[in-house]
């Protein structure tokens, strides 16, 4: 049995499982929820980053930096609301994030991709180094995974890359 599952953050898992298997993953999913649900209420998974309609040019700074040192911290918890901050963001968080495309720290490269994942068809200046991610081997997979799940999700633009990715030599490309 396939199943393809939405997850909070809008990434999704598609696996093969056994019926006990499925199981144990609703019930995952279904906890991950809840914490997003309860960290969102706290008001924890988004600050003061939220509203960023209206921020200043030393505003957005500020949001970009603290952001991305979120996405640098050891704990996976602030990482996420880096991601949240930084997909808040938008369009404007882009050229940072493909700088950090291009960092050695393949943890760092994965929250940034998570990052541009979230940000959706605004991210389409971006397509060009998730490109570049797909078709470079990186240490964790799900970089290369989530790069894919960006570019589909920033839609037609991204069509002449994908395209020029299917023609790789290298079958995880394609």
């Amino acid at each position: 049995t396939w199943l393809v599952l939405p997850v909070p953050t809008g990434w999704a898992a598609a696996t093969s499982l056994g019926a006990g298997a499925m199981l144990g993953l609703v019930l995952v999913v279904a906890r991950v929820r809840r914490r997003v649900r309860a960290a969102r209420g706290r008001g924890s998974a988004r600050d003061d980053t939220s509203r960023t309609e209206s921020l200043g040019v030393a505003e957005l700074r500020r949001a970009l930096d603290t952001n991305l040192a979120r996405l640098r911290d050891s704990d996976e918890q602030r990482r996420f609301t880096g991601v949240q901050g930084l997909a808040d963001l938008g369009a404007r968080a882009v050229p940072s994030l493909v700088q950090v495309l291009e960092e050695s720290d393949a943890e760092l490269r994965y929250w940034a991709v998570a990052a541009l994942e979230q940000i959706g068809p605004d991210a389409a200046a971006a397509v060009a180094a998730l490109a570049g991610r797909m078709a470079a081997e990186d240490e964790r997979e799900d970089t290369r995974i989530f790069a894919a799940h960006a570019l589909a999700r920033i839609g037609a633009r991204a069509t002449p890359s994908v395209v020029a990715l299917l023609k790789s030599p290298h079958a995880d490309t394609r």
